[in-house]
């Protein structure tokens, strides 16, 4: 079986793993799913947007919203400055068995 999701399980050395380390640093356990680390992820992407423009006025953030590029622990997520929608690439991720996979984002980068 093939399946998209937004992300993978956390593996050692990856950006998303030292997310997952940290967070458990933080709380003392780890997060309940990859879900926790996505609104971080979107959080920090706003960030970065606010930041870019100096300004948490609303239309300076569009402005920053509308040239984002940011890569966290669960990838890298883009705006379209037209649609001004995010582009954020799925995760392919292969069942055979008991076993999952991790096939790659559609960038073909692993993370």
């Amino acid at each position: 079986m093939v399946f998209t999701a937004s992300g993978c399980p956390p593996t050692p050395g990856t950006p998303l793993q030292d997310f997952y380390d940290r967070y458990r640093a933080a709380t003392g356990s780890g997060p309940a799913s990859i879900v926790t680390a996505l609104g971080y992820d979107e959080i920090r992407a706003l960030q970065s947007a606010i930041e870019t423009r100096h300004s948490a006025e609303p239309a300076r953030i569009i402005e920053g919203l509308a040239s984002l590029d940011y890569t966290g622990g669960t990838g890298e997520i883009t705006m379209d400055p037209q649609t001004r929608r995010a582009d954020k690439a799925p995760w392919l991720i292969i069942v055979q068995g008991v076993d999952f996979t991790c096939g790659g984002s559609r960038s073909g980068r692993d993370r």
